[in-house]
């Protein structure tokens, strides 16, 4: 099967609270760029282009853009914000996240 075009950052991170789901109506990236200085998000719509995989209390969130890192480009800068909806005490709770990271580029 053909991979498309483009760049996909999965982050993985837990929680002592059991995760229910992630709002992803509210769920945005702010910034991917590489050491190049490319915008990985211009004119990019990211509606649909985010998913969420959950595993108890621990989640996977994967972003894709349709561009690619510059030629010779060795890292990538990503932040992100989003709300999930955890289980606390027996209660459903929200809570706000952000994530800033850097990653080495992989092909």
């Amino acid at each position: 099967m053909r991979q498309p075009r483009g760049t996909a950052i999965v982050v993985g991170f837990g929680s002592e609270d059991k995760f229910l789901r992630l709002d992803l109506k509210t769920a945005r990236v702010t910034k991917l760029t590489d050491d190049k200085g490319t915008d990985l998000l211009a004119g990019v719509n990211m509606a649909g282009k985010i998913r969420c995989e959950i595993l108890g209390k621990n989640v996977n969130v994967e972003f894709h853009t349709p561009i690619v890192p510059a030629e010779g480009a060795t890292k990538l800068h990503f932040e992100a914000e989003f709300s999930v909806v955890v289980e606390h005490d027996g209660k459903e709770t929200v809570k706000g996240m952000g994530i800033t990271t850097d990653v080495g580029v992989g092909f």
